[in-house]
């Protein structure tokens, strides 16, 4: 009987083995050290009239509109708002450099106004009268 061949194959299986497991090893590590989302970070300035808050994106990253998320509050009632209510000048999908977001809102006086997405909130001011 001649056994010659079988120990050149079990070695060849074993190395194959070994290397898939080494490369399986390496890309679980790799894939560990990528960043995962970051949250989109956006220079915010506030006006504000009687019947009216507007947001105007001074510099940062874009968001789509349909994102965005505006909570107004003062010491009795808190308001949601969604894209559907602001008036975007220009009218794009995209909350961007130029960009100004005008929530229609009667002030009442010491509100605060939070604009953010489902992952951050990315302004925060108050309304004095």
């Amino acid at each position: 009987m001649n056994d010659d061949a079988v120990s050149p194959v079990v070695g060849e299986m074993l190395m194959l083995s070994l290397v898939l497991i080494m490369v399986s090893l390496f890309a679980v590590s790799i894939f560990n050290l990528i960043p995962g989302d970051r949250e989109p970070q956006v220079s915010v300035m506030m006006d504000n009239s009687t019947d009216s808050i507007s947001l105007y994106h001074k510099g940062g990253d874009w968001v789509r509109i349909d994102e965005l998320s505006v909570r107004v509050r003062n010491r009795t009632v808190e308001q949601a708002f969604r894209s559907e209510i602001f008036i975007l000048h220009p009218d794009t999908q995209t909350f961007d450099l130029g960009s100004n977001l005008t929530i229609p809102y009667t002030i009442t006086g010491d509100e605060e106004v939070l604009l953010f997405t489902h992952r951050a909130v990315i302004f925060s001011g108050e309304v004095k009268r």
